[in-house]
């Protein structure tokens, strides 16, 4: 069984699949029993040698026990494994301990919490004396200030400060008070806020509002500011969004890159901290040619551009919702299944299309020459917030509604004759034999929607809105002109029956909309090697490109091209799965 963790708005869900066609199943065990050894609740099934199976998905909570079963090819062998679900990450137990588990946390995970804090302090608080006039400072970047400030036209050469420091810094007017401290708004420094601002909570570093604490119960960084003329920290604070000017933080390799490892700390923007990834706030580039993308749901995500690069940031309200990642700015050839937090610079969104809360477009790739079907996320929940390509082909042009054949018309006009219209008969079969050009009339209507037709329906750069069928409708003028071609084909000077009249018998036996036309992705030319190079241009190894192309696009099962490529099912259900992660946003 093939199975992901994934982070809800309503906790953490297992999604799990079948992957071979032996007796196998995901579940969460609930409790013991006297027969079946454990009550279960399948997440996953899949009966030996059928197509009978389901895959699902379930909520688990901390502490739960979570049982993995696959047979062998015989049926008589199998391998058992079973996890406890312990900080967001399930851990191997032994059989031994199910039961006690069931009831009890039996796993040792290592946690933030368990950082002693008068330890790290401890670390911190050692003497920084100046060379030069041998006064003492209780961080590097204090000494590093003071020495440019006092100490710059001594007529020697200084180290560049921060060369070996942890200290972090920004660019940025750097507020200073006496001694050439950082210090806040107000002149107090470091040394002016107390090691603790609540119970739990533990001063870890200054910028120019105020001092910051982290609370190692709730796992976030909060911001105290103390008020002039207060004798202590004002009991007003508020998470940390963005650092704008100056910062200090507490002196200590280990400290420094404690904060770095906690999630909390992405709240402060990462730009606080020297050579951490200089990740902008949305409010800066949010006016800018820089911004690609500002999505709301249980907090934000945003994206800009950096180079060639998209840098992209979640900041949720759920584990798991807070990160940063880079990813090109551009991908050449999209393959199905490729999901990604942003849409590459290069791809053109030309038509849109929403259907429930389901919504969709299609990009038209020029590189590679091909169109992309992409999902777009609707729901309210980041984790769920990529793109993903569901299609990959050429674009066609279809007109809606059936047209009738060339023999549909003269057996119409057999109808007429035997019902004694001679003159709509004698029409009819004139109409027939020329019908090729109300053939033509509808290729030449269909070319110029794709040519040109698509572009200038096109409201500015805006993708057309088609509907739930992939539908476009013009609504200015008729594209298709059925009745012109009809006067091609037919002298009706010589008949009294009107081009209108013929117009309505024709339409009851079959013509398509003058108006509507409907888009198709044709993937029938996308080639073996379009796919592989797409797959390898992405990041997956070669062995799993062509795994994954023969599996997920050809459509072969992992058994069958298992056989036809001499490899074990096993090995093809590892490279697809390889594949897969690398295709992940």
């Amino acid at each position: 069984m093939d199975y992901k963790l994934t982070q809800t708005q309503n906790g953490t869900e297992i999604f799990a699949e079948a992957t071979t066609g032996n007796k196998q199943w995901v579940a969460i065990i609930t409790d013991t029993h006297p027969k079946y050894n454990y009550e279960r609740e399948f997440v996953a099934y899949q009966k030996p040698k059928t197509s009978k199976r389901f895959d699902g998905r379930a909520m688990v909570e901390e502490g739960d026990v979570v049982e993995m079963v696959r047979y062998t090819h015989s049926g008589k062998n199998d391998t058992r494994r079973y996890y406890q679900f312990v900080g967001g990450e399930l851990h191997q137990i032994e059989k031994t301990d199910i039961t006690k588990a069931l009831s009890e946390i039996v796993v040792d995970v290592a946690t933030p919490r368990d950082v002693d804090f008068d330890e790290l302090q401890s670390a911190v608080t050692e003497r920084h004396d100046c060379d030069e006039c041998g006064q003492t400072f209780t961080s590097g970047h204090g000494l590093a200030v003071h020495a440019g400030m006092v100490h710059a036209d001594d007529g020697e050469e200084e180290d560049e400060a921060g060369d070996d420091s942890p200290v972090a810094t920004i660019d940025a007017p750097v507020a200073v008070a006496d001694g050439g401290r950082v210090a806040d708004d107000d002149g107090f420094t470091l040394d002016d806020y107390p090691d603790e601002a609540d119970v739990g909570e533990r001063l870890i570093g200054l910028d120019e509002w105020g001092a910051w604490y982290y609370d190692a119960d709730a796992g976030r960084i909060h911001n105290y500011k103390r008020e002039a003329g207060a004798d202590e920290v004002e009991a007003k604070r508020t998470p940390i969004v963005e650092t704008e000017g100056a910062c200090e933080v507490l002196e200590g390799e280990d400290l420094v890159e404690f904060i770095r490892d906690l999630d909390a700390v992405t709240e402060l923007g990462d730009s606080v901290f020297h050579g951490h990834g200089g990740v902008r706030s949305w409010l800066e580039v949010e006016h800018t040619d820089a911004a690609v993308r500002h999505y709301r749901a249980d907090g934000h995500l945003y994206a800009y551009r950096d180079g060639d690069e998209h840098v992209v940031v979640s900041r949720g309200d759920e584990p798991g919702t807070r990160w940063k990642h880079r990813t090109s700015s551009t991908v050449e050839r999209p393959v199905p299944g490729q999901k990604r937090w942003t849409i590459p610079d290069n791809w053109e969104q030309r038509v849109y299309s929403k259907r429930d809360n389901i919504a969709y477009a299609l990009y038209y790739v020029p590189e590679a020459d091909v169109w992309a079907r992409v999902s777009i996320p609707t729901n309210n929940w980041l984790v769920d917030a990529w793109y993903q390509v569901k299609a990959v082909g050429d674009l066609d042009v279809k007109a809606v509604g059936d047209l009738a054949s060339r023999h549909d018309v003269r057996q119409l006009a057999s109808e007429f004759e035997d019902d004694g219209d001679d003159e709509m008969a004698v029409v009819l079969k004139e109409v027939a034999r020329n019908w090729n050009v109300v053939e033509e009339d509808v290729r030449h209507a269909t070319e110029w929607v794709l040519d040109e037709g698509l572009d200038q329906i096109r409201p500015g750069d805006q993708p057309i809105h088609a509907d739930e069928g992939w539908q476009v409708e013009f609504h200015q003028d008729r594209v298709f002109r059925p009745g012109d071609a009809i006067k091609h084909a037919v002298d009706f000077s010589g008949y009294d029956v009107p081009v209108s009249a013929l117009l309505d018998v024709l339409s009851d036996l079959g013509l398509p909309s003058y108006y509507r036309f409907e888009l198709v992705l044709d993937s029938s030319e996308i080639d073996m090697e379009y796919y592989v190079r797409g797959l390898l241009e992405a990041g997956v190894s070669s062995a799993e490109a062509l795994d994954y192309y023969f599996v997920e696009v050809d459509g072969m099962s992992q058994s069958a091209w298992g056989r036809a490529a001499g490899k074990s099912q096993q090995t093809v259900s590892k490279n697809v799965a390889g594949a897969k992660r690398v295709l992940d946003a």
